[in-house]
């Protein structure tokens, strides 16, 4: 048999598994089968014994059977309310209750097309904990957790509700800045980076540290139509290169959609046009 076969030999099995144990779980809950309702979503690449464990231990039950008799709009309230949980925790980073960075792309898309309909500017940071592996490694795991914490609770302090703060992944954290410009912005990231500094985190043997960050920053203008990954890779370039040039900085990448050495040169002809004018005007009189 070759293994295109028993690829399909063993996600049968896995169906068959799957179809038999919420048979199971219904005829236990209700007295007949057409009784009972079955939300189920099958997850890619589990395999027989991930759904074990995942039956066993997230209580497939729970979340996927409801019952049908009598008035049943308090039971789909309850579920909806449930699903309504899952949404949110699916779009959560857990430890430090900060969107994810599923999350993160959705909203830029949205910024990005605001920006490019109204032309008002969005600035994107890169956000990342200096020597945070070495912190990890040398007091523990949990000072690490610790330490993520501490910085997402700064920066919900240092931002305004319409700015969106994402916990990227490891010790990066991203946030989109609508309405700001590269001024403001690299304003607001040196405000970020002493905040930061002055935390005061309690380490082993109550022994207190202090930490810094290296930012990136890159802003869009709304002039053209872009891919929004790109204002990501800008920051996340100029965010390696305040790392690399000595930590605990900021660093801008520009415009993402204006071309810098043309943008010079038209300022420098409209300069030469207006004293062209005005010098005309004033041999004129």
């Amino acid at each position: 048999m070759d293994k295109k076969s028993n690829k399909y030999k063993k996600l049968e099995q896995e169906i068959v598994y799957i179809q038999q144990k919420l048979n199971e779980i219904i005829k236990s809950r209700h007295d007949r089968l057409e009784d009972g309702i079955v939300i189920f979503k099958p997850t890619e690449g589990l395999t027989l014994d991930d759904w074990k464990k995942f039956i066993d231990n997230e209580k497939l039950l729970d979340w996927n059977a409801i019952t049908l008799k009598g008035d049943v709009t308090p039971t789909l309230f309850e579920f909806y309310k449930r699903l309504q949980i899952l949404q949110d925790l699916a779009q959560k980073d857990p430890l430090t209750g900060l969107a994810n960075r599923k999350r993160l792309i959705e909203v830029l898309n949205l910024e990005v097309e605001r920006s490019y309909r109204t032309s008002q500017p969005l600035c994107v940071f890169f956000l990342d904990i200096d020597n945070f592996k070495k912190i990890s490694d040398t007091m523990g795991h949990d000072i690490g957790d610790l330490v993520l914490k501490e910085v997402a609770k700064l920066l919900k302090s240092q931002c305004r509700k319409t700015d969106f703060i994402c916990r990227y992944g490891g010790e990066k954290f991203a946030i989109i800045f609508p309405s700001t410009t590269l001024f403001h912005a690299e304003i607001t990231g040196n405000r970020i980076r002493e905040a930061l500094k002055k935390i005061e985190i309690k380490g082993p043997n109550n022994r207190s540290f202090h930490i810094t960050c290296s930012i990136g920053i890159s802003c869009y203008k709304g002039r053209k139509k872009i891919n929004p990954e790109i204002l990501l890779k800008k920051a996340d370039k100029a965010m390696y290169e305040a790392k690399n040039s000595g930590k605990d900085k900021v660093i801008t990448a520009g415009f993402v959609d204006i071309d810098l050495e043309s943008f010079k040169d038209m300022v420098k002809v409209n300069a030469e046009e207006k004293q062209f004018l005005f010098s005309k005007k004033i041999k004129q009189t």
